[in-house]
């Protein structure tokens, strides 16, 4: 069942499409008649913007294919269709935590991929691409996120504090990866860090 909102969110691009026309381009995406009409306007040397607005299809799909060689074209698509069709199994699965939790990610998707089927080989790269065809092809798009901001009552030192937390990779005294968690402590009425804390 489609999802009621016909619109999607391009996020990079601060755009808004209707899936319709979202449909329309995917298709054109992965033909060989769109790949050559491309080729064709290029060769008669149009510009990329007024390519894409001859063909209606959005600028950088029509960049994505403007150099793109022939050879590279066909084992792109060669590609595309092994990892669909790797993916395929799994559909259904996708589809019903999609349909579940709305806001789900690619990541959270890829590691219950990975707990839930032992014999599950696919990358997390060609499930992200596969969640995305399929949030397009089902109109299941992402929630978008407005982040909340408001004024924070001015407290006495020793009420408030400001934490900022981060990880890094790195190399232990036997040249083992592992990950270090830090925190930095700053009350809100100085700009000098007053704690920092690390582990292992």
């Amino acid at each position: 069942m489609a999802n009621r909102n016909p619109y999607y969110l391009d996020k990079k691009e601060g755009r808004m499409y209707t899936f319709e026309r979202i449909y329309m381009e995917a298709a054109r995406m992965v033909g060989i008649g769109m790949y050559a009409e491309i080729q064709n306007r290029k060769k008669l040397g149009y510009k990329k913007q007024r390519a894409a607005r001859e063909l209606n299809v959005d600028t950088k799909t029509v960049r994505k294919y403007w150099d793109m060689a022939e050879e590279e074209y066909i084992t792109q698509q060669y590609e595309s269709k092994e990892r669909r069709k790797n993916m395929d199994p799994y559909r259904e699965y996708v589809l019903d935590k999609l349909r579940e939790h709305s806001e789900i990610t690619s990541a959270i998707i890829y590691d219950n991929l990975r707990e839930e089927f032992a014999d599950f080989e696919p990358s997390y790269r060609s499930v992200r691409r596969y969640v995305l065809m399929l949030r397009e092809t089902e109109g299941l798009p992402a929630p978008v996120k407005i982040r909340q901001y408001m004024e924070v009552t001015e407290l006495p030192p020793g009420f408030q504090a400001q934490v900022d937390m981060g990880q890094k990779t790195m190399k232990d005294a036997n040249g083992k990866r592992v990950k270090v968690l830090a925190a930095r402590h700053r009350p809100p009425h100085t700009q000098k860090t007053v704690g920092q804390s690390i582990l292992p």
